[in-house]
Parts: structure tokens; sequence; C-alpha cells
């Protein structure tokens, strides 16, 4: 007899696939195996930044670690040693290696004091200092850009300590386009591999709608962003901290909700955010004076600001202004918090991160079934 194939009537049937529905297929080890790959990407990165912050606290030194590019310090040091600096609380001394950079310069210098002057006898540490390198017949008078002396502003740290020849990884990067070029496409393949196979696998509409909701996603922060901008009447109404002139109120990294109501006037010790014309960046300090311009109208102010952390007043920031007006004030800090922003500071310092995280969110959101 023929045999017949029997159905279980409590198992469930699935209509044939289509084009489409195998395009968008969930399959739930994919998406594990991203959510995996990012999360360790995001904590390798996030803990050699976490390091780096640490070495700056504990050095007292923006940049404490940095690569010689040239050889004007033989036999002392060679193109490519790595060096570790500390910016200490004690006058620089003859004899001893600083990193300086001058504004405008792109690279800093690594060479050795040859004399050194005390501007104020009450500050011993406020030095002028001029530099040579060991291997330079000439002083370095010709690199300091019609300065005559270094001052200790411009000093990045005193060298401490050296790898011979490790940072030469650096410098061919830096030098070589194609070499990082390929040394970053292989490690994008290799850690979205899967990924990137899954992409080419998709159709053409499942391609389509994960754009669409890409967009979206980012529709939405755009318009959360410009909702915030209305209910608190500024532009920012959130920043960061880039600096210390406001330690210890705020730290370097910290992040800052502002709000800028036009009929509240602004008080003595209010912390605000202002932008001068032709500023880049807003600056965050206290309220130290204020003065009513028109009696009839007291929300019509003139400021004078100053830093928690800066013995003197902001007049010299204010680019030939007297007072700041209320135009220029970006909003007043109402809430902050600590160190969030360094996200924000660590793309800004460091750009290949913030394409590396952009790019690898964008594979992300196209790849993603949900």
């Amino acid at each position: 007899m023929p045999k017949h194939e029997t159905t279980n009537i409590n198992q469930r049937i699935y209509p044939p696939h289509t084009a489409f529905s195998k395009g968008i297929e969930f399959n739930p080890s994919l998406t594990r195996n991203t959510l995996l790959q990012f999360l360790k990407f995001i904590t390798a990165i996030s803990g050699a930044f976490m390091t780096w912050n640490v070495l700056c606290t504990v050095t007292n030194c923006g940049s404490p670690v940095v690569v010689v590019l040239s050889g004007s310090m033989k036999p002392a040091f060679y193109r490519g040693d790595i060096l570790f600096l500390h910016t200490p609380n004690t006058p620089f001394k003859l004899g001893e290696v600083v990193v300086y950079k001058l504004p405008q310069d792109t690279i800093p210098i690594v060479h050795r004091i040859i004399e050194a002057h005390v501007q104020n006898s009450s500050l011993p540490i406020d030095q002028l200092l001029l530099t040579k390198g060991d291997n330079n017949l000439e002083d370095d008078i010709v690199l300091h850009k019609g300065l005559s002396w270094i001052e200790r502003k411009h000093v990045i740290g005193k060298v401490w300590g050296v790898f011979s020849y490790v940072g030469y990884v650096s410098i061919t990067l830096n030098e070589n386009e194609i070499f990082r070029a390929m040394l970053l496409d292989h490690q994008n393949l290799t850690m979205f591999e899967d990924e990137i196979k899954s992409l080419k696998r998709m159709g053409v509409r499942a391609v389509l709608l994960q754009i669409m909701n890409f967009a979206m996603v980012i529709s939405t922060g755009l318009m959360v962003w410009k909702g915030m901008g209305l209910v608190t009447n500024t532009e920012s109404p959130i920043v960061v901290v880039l600096s210390g002139s406001m330690e210890p109120a705020f730290y370097r990294g910290d992040l800052l909700f502002l709000t800028n109501y036009p009929n509240v006037p602004y008080q003595i010790g209010d912390i605000t955010v202002y932008k001068i014309p032709g500023q880049d960046i807003p600056i965050v300090h206290r309220v130290l004076e204020t003065h009513t311009k028109n009696v009839t109208l007291p929300t019509e102010q003139l400021l004078l600001t100053k830093g928690d952390n800066n013995a003197l007043d902001d007049i010299e920031l204010y680019r030939g202004l007297r007072w700041l007006e209320r135009k220029h004030i970006v909003g007043k800090v109402q809430g902050f918090l600590p160190y969030v922003g360094y996200a924000t500071i660590a793309m800004n310092d460091f750009p290949q991160l913030k394409y590396a995280l952009l790019g690898g969110l964008g594979l992300m959101a196209l790849i993603q079934r949900e």
C-alpha cells in the first residue's frame, strides 16, 4: 500500500520563503555576534582612553607619551623613541629635556633647556626658557615664531623616561597612508566579516528598509535635540567642559545642561557658557559682575566673568570688548554629569576614532534585523 505522509495538527506550518522574506530573515546568532564584537571594540577603546586619562592625571600632563620624530636630540634620543613626560610643580632646570609646542605649531619639539630666567620672584615656576637640540648647532630662537623665550604655558612636559624605537609604528602609520589604510581595512574586515557577508546576502528591499530605519533614528535624534533647544531657549542645551579653568566646580569631560530663559536676569555667581564672535569654542565661566543697561529692561545686562581656577578675569578673552552682553550668552548651567563628555573629547582629539565608531554604527544599522 502506498504510504501517506501525516501531519501533526499541533505542528505550525510556515509559508514558503520568498526572496524578500529571505532577505530580512532574523538571525539571532548573527545579531548576538555583532553585538559582542561591537561591545569588545567599545571596551577596548574605552579601556585605552581611560588609561590615557589616568596617565594625564598622574603626570599632570596633557600628553604624557610622545614620539621623537627627528634626529635633533641625538645621541640622547633617536627618531622613533617613545618619551614619557610629566609636568612638575617646581621650576625647570638647566640641562632638562622638555617637550614644548608654540601657538600655531602642529608638531611638538623635544629639546634641552640651555637658559632659564624667572619672570616673577614671587612665582619661581613662572620662567622664561631657551632650548636647543643636542645635535643642532644653534639654539631654538629661529623656531620661536617671533618670541625671544619659551614661557611655562608652552611646555607640555619634562622627559623622565624613554622606550627606544617603539614609536616607529606610529611614525609608519602617519607617514604611509597606504599601509595605514590596508591595516585598518584588514582589522575592520576581520571584526565585521560575518556582518559584511550578511550584508551581501541581503536583498535590495531589505537594504532600503534598513536605510530608512537608520534615517528615522537620526531624524528622531535631531528632533529631540531641537525640542530640547526650544524648551531651554538655547541653541546648545548640552555642552562639554574642555578645560580645567572651572575646577573644582567642573572638570574636563563633565557634561553640562543649560537654559537661557529670556525674562530671567543673570546673578553674580551664576555659571554661564558664552561665545564671542570669532571664537570656535564656547567658554564656561562664572559671573563676577553684572550691570543693567536699561532700568526698564533688567535682562539687558553687561556681564564680567572669570574661571574659578583662573587668577584673572576674562577681559582678555573678550576680543576687545569690555563686557559680555546678553547676545553672547549661550546659557546658564542648571546641572551636570561628571566625565560623561569624555567620549566627545576623544572623538574630537582622535578623528580616526570618530570615523571608526560612525562606520561601525552605520554597518550595524544596515545589518540588524530588529
